[in-house]
């Protein structure tokens, strides 16, 4: 089930960029290691990233923004998503999604039901 996250603090945020700084391309694990914590990549975090790194907000915007992935504030209780070209679904539409007991079921139109859960921040197929 999709968790409560904590509110970021200015501390926080900074602690999270800078123990990714030595990796090489420090910007996606910045923004993965965010997102896991927080649940979304906070827009207090936007200049600090950009500082960390010596780019712009922009380009911190523009990276952010170019991966449907990252979001800016948290999601919901319950999420939709496209469950095309997904393992016994391929090919096919979802026509109806569910959520029961924590659990996703997306149904298609090939009547398949396949049940998603939430693990470590991700639906993930069970």
């Amino acid at each position: 089930m999709p968790r409560d996250f904590p509110q970021p603090t200015a501390d926080e945020i900074e602690t999270l960029i800078h123990a990714q700084l030595h990796l090489e391309g420090p910007l996606l694990p910045i923004f993965h290691a965010l997102q896991e914590t927080y649940g979304h990549v906070p827009e207090a975090a936007i200049q600090p990233i950009a500082d960390a790194l010596n780019i712009t907000r922009a380009e911190v915007h523009g990276v952010m923004s170019f991966y449907h992935d990252f979001r800016k504030v948290p999601a919901g209780r319950a999420l939709y998503s496209s469950c095309q070209s997904v393992g016994p679904l391929e090919g096919s539409t979802c026509t109806a999604v569910t959520l029961y007991s924590g659990q996703l079921v997306a149904q298609s139109e090939k009547s398949v039901v396949i049940t998603l859960a939430w693990v470590s921040g991700w639906w993930k197929v069970v």
